[in-house]
């Protein structure tokens, strides 16, 4: 009986150790490390980690256009008796 006492509480102070070293999320309902709540954690954030570089790079190539377009426009106006 002590012995199943002492098993009892091993697995409390396991179960308190995954919840403050886990997300709780990431535990099931008797505190165990979900793996698979795990990986879809995991996919989540690689998706928004490409969504957010994507989105960077959309706002670069938005600029850098910008300023070639600004750059076109603003071309001083070469007068052309001058070079001939």
């Amino acid at each position: 009986m002590k012995r199943i006492r002492i098993i009892i509480k091993l697995r409390e102070l396991d179960i308190k150790e995954l919840r403050e070293e886990f997300d709780p999320e990431l535990l099931d309902e008797d505190g165990i490390f979900d793996p698979e709540r795990y990986r879809q954690q995991q996919h989540q954030l690689r998706a928004q980690e490409i969504e957010e570089r994507r989105r960077k790079q959309d706002e670069d190539r938005q600029a850098r256009q910008a300023q070639l377009l600004d750059e076109f426009y603003n071309v001083e106006d070469t007068n052309i008796d001058i070079l001939f």
